[in-house]
């Protein structure tokens, strides 16, 4: 490339950062997705407004103990 051709306009200078901004705009919003506290998808098995984390792990901890109870069984030949 011809080093006139690299030369850059205006536009780049007032730009600068921007996609930082918006990958913090979307962190962001994902943490408060996460954090909210909403309302308990399967009543009487969390506590009232759990957050999605909270709901996810509980959720993980049921699977992994039926899991785990299902690999401790003996097989039967």
């Amino acid at each position: 490339m011809r080093p006139e051709a690299r030369t850059s306009t205006g536009t780049g200078k007032t730009q600068r950062g921007q996609s930082m901004i918006e990958y913090l705009v979307v962190l962001l919003a994902a943490v408060v997705i996460l954090l909210a506290p909403i309302p308990s998808i399967v009543p009487g098995t969390l506590p009232d407004n759990a957050s999605v984390l909270t709901q996810l792990s509980v959720a993980l901890r049921g699977f992994y103990s039926d899991y785990s109870w299902a690999a401790s069984q003996p097989v039967v030949d």
